[in-house]
C-alpha cells in the first residue's frame, strides 16, 4: 500500500517518477490519506450565521509564511482589479515576512495589511473575522491551513494541480485556481461571492475529515 496526503500529490509522482508500464499498478496499491490538523481547530469549529457576501465589505485572509512561493502578490492584484469595478476588499495577510523587498511592494496596497502569526487564539479570530481564504501557492505539498480554513466555515481557495486539490470537487468548499492566472482568480473569488452560503456550509461540515481520529481510522481500517 502506497499512502499519499493529497489526489494531487499522488498524480505528479506517479506523472512524474513512475515509468509507464508501472502506473496502473502502483494507482491500484495508492490511497489518499490527508494529514490532521491540531485538535484545537476542531474543538474551536464554528459555523457562520448565512449571509449574503455582497451585503457588506468582502474580507479577504492570507495565514502563513509570507514568501514568493505563497503567491500573496497575485491575490493582492485580483483584490485591486475587483476594487477598481466597484467591490470593496480589505485583505489581511497574517505571518513573518523575511522577503524585505516583497513585503514593501505588498504595502503599497492601501486595502492590504499584515499582521504578525501570533498566538492560535489570536489566528481563529482572524479566520472568524474574514470570508474567503486564499492561498494560490505556486507550489504545495499539503497546506494544512485550507483545512483549519475550513473549520471555521470558510471557503478557501487553492492551487489547482497541487497539495489540497482533489480532496473535494472544485466548487464545493471553494475554488482551484491556476496560480498564474488573474483571471481565474478573479473568477473563482466571484464565484465564492455568488455561492457563499452552501460553500461556507460545505467548508463546516467537512471539517472531520482532518482530525487525527479520522486518519487514524483510515489508516488502521487498511492494517
Amino acid at each position: 500500500l502506497i499512502v499519499f496526503s493529497s489526489e494531487a500529490y499522488k498524480n505528479l509522482v506517479v506523472e512524474k517518477y513512475i515509468p509507464t508500464k508501472e502506473k496502473e499498478n502502483i494507482i491500484k496499491k495508492s490511497l489518499v490519506i490527508p494529514f490532521g490538523i491540531n485538535e484545537f481547530w476542531l474543538k474551536n469549529s464554528y459555523q457562520r450565521k448565512p449571509i449574503k457576501i455582497t451585503d457588506r465589505n468582502l474580507k479577504i485572509l492570507y495565514v502563513g509564511k509570507i514568501n514568493k512561493n505563497k503567491n500573496i502578490e497575485l491575490t493582492a492584484k485580483v483584490c485591486q482589479r475587483l476594487i477598481e469595478k466597484n467591490i470593496n476588499i480589505q485583505f489581511s495577510v497574517v505571518g513573518e515576512c523575511n522577503d524585505n523587498d516583497l513585503k514593501e511592494r505588498l504595502m503599497k496596497y492601501k486595502f492590504l495589511n499584515i499582521y504578525p502569526y501570533s498566538s492560535l487564539e489570536s489566528i481563529l479570530n482572524y479566520y472568524r473575522e474574514n470570508d474567503i481564504f486564499i492561498m494560490p501557492s505556486i507550489y504545495e505539498s499539503f497546506g494544512l491551513v485550507y483545512a483549519e480554513a475550513l473549520s471555521q466555515s470558510l471557503p478557501i481557495i487553492y492551487t489547482k494541480g497541487q497539495g489540497f486539490d482533489g480532496h473535494f470537487p472544485n466548487g464545493f468548499v471553494g475554488c482551484a485556481v491556476d496560480s498564474s492566472s488573474e483571471d481565474e482568480l478573479e473568477e473563482a473569488i466571484r464565484y465564492v461571492i455568488n455561492n457563499y452560503e452552501n460553500l461556507s456550509i460545505n467548508a463546516y461540515n467537512s471539517r472531520m475529515k482532518f482530525s487525527w481520529e479520522s486518519v487514524a481510522r483510515t489508516v488502521l481500517e487498511m492494517i
